[in-house]
């Protein structure tokens, strides 16, 4: 679990406002097909990390 931990924190992420979406969107260039849209820049992010955790566990199982 401290592998998955120290991949979702190492990556860097890019938080933009999406006009489209009406909403901030984090991606990560590590994880190109992942996204997470929300109403503030910190959900953003977390929610993104949250899905990059979740893939990596199923991955790592």
């Amino acid at each position: 679990m401290e592998d998955v931990e120290r991949k979702v924190h190492d990556a860097a992420y890019r938080i933009r406002w999406s006009p489209a979406e009406r909403q901030f969107v984090a991606r990560c260039d590590r994880y190109p097909g992942m996204s997470h849209g929300s109403d503030w820049p910190l959900d953003a992010v977390h929610g993104l990390q949250e899905k990059i955790r979740q893939f990596l566990i199923v991955e790592s199982n």
